[in-house]
């Protein structure tokens, strides 16, 4: 006689191997769905946050008398609030060792000293230097104190939003030319470029690449930008142009914004979890 159980053993042998797939597909399934959640709430939380795009806040001549004597010299500027970098052209006079030593900008409640991004004498003929500042103190009441070697220093200055690095300083000269050049390398997309340059005839007027934002036109100095993002990382050139041939020395950096984050590092370990 056949008991119960043999009876049945085949169907029960069937009914334990169909619940174990639908437990193991379930199993599957929810870990596919944790891994998910976590991919999703994951690249969510380590994804780069948006910046705005780079922009110019204000542009402005330090010292009204195109040029001042005394060192050091104290400007009073408006910053806005949003501004992120600045940039200050120098001139001095006709020497190497006319130059400026120190760019300081502050307010009530502290001050920070500018980097020197680079200078150099225009052959035979005055000296030009650059210094930038990120996170510069902002609103009406910012105070730029200047530090020069010589008998005269002039100065300009611009600043900008949306700026997180400044890199890729470079100075040039040239003899004699009635236009110069002043290359930079970007290294992340949407940066602009920034310079000052120095002629022994007249303030530089802005060639290709490059829009005016200060000059002194009868010292022979001018402050630029490229006037808008450079979308691809790389090189990049501002001209500079004067109607007289004259010698020439300049600075320019890359005003780049802030480097997106990296992707979300956990994401293979995620994918491969959310598989298992």
């Amino acid at each position: 006689m056949i008991s119960i159980y043999e009876k049945y053993a085949d169907f029960v042998r069937s009914f334990s191997g169909w619940c174990d797939r639908v437990l193991r597909d379930a199993v599957v399934r929810r870990a596919s769905i944790v891994g998910l959640i976590l991919y999703v709430g994951t690249t969510l939380f380590w994804a780069s946050p948006a910046y705005a795009a780079i922009a110019l806040d204000t542009s402005f001549e330090l010292n009204s008398g195109n040029s001042v004597s005394v060192s050091p010299a104290y400007y009073s500027a408006t910053i806005g609030a949003s501004a992120t970098a600045i940039c200050v052209g120098n001139q001095g006079a006709v020497s190497a060792s006319d130059s400026t030593t120190n760019v300081e900008i502050g307010t009530i409640s502290g001050t920070s000293t500018a980097t020197r991004e680079g200078g150099a004498q225009a052959p035979s003929d005055r000296y030009e230097d650059a210094w930038c500042l990120l996170n510069p103190p902002t609103g009406a009441h910012v105070t730029i104190k200047i530090t020069f070697t010589g008998t005269f220093a002039s100065s300009y200055a611009s600043s900008y939003s949306g700026v997180g690095s400044i890199d890729g300083a470079s100075t040039a000269t040239h003899a004699s030319a009635s236009s110069f050049a002043l290359p930079v390398t970007t290294t992340v997309n949407n940066a602009w470029a920034w310079s000052v340059a120095d002629n022994a005839n007249a303030g530089p007027t802005a060639g290709t690449g490059t829009t005016l934002r200060q000059t002194n036109a009868g010292g022979g100095m001018s402050i630029g930008d490229s006037n808008g993002a450079i979308a691809t990382a790389g090189s990049y050139t501002m001209n500079w142009s004067q109607g007289t041939s004259g010698t020439w020395a300049g600075t320019i950096v890359a005003l780049e914004p802030p480097v997106a984050a990296a992707a979300a590092p956990f994401m293979p370990f995620l994918m491969f979890f959310g598989q298992w």
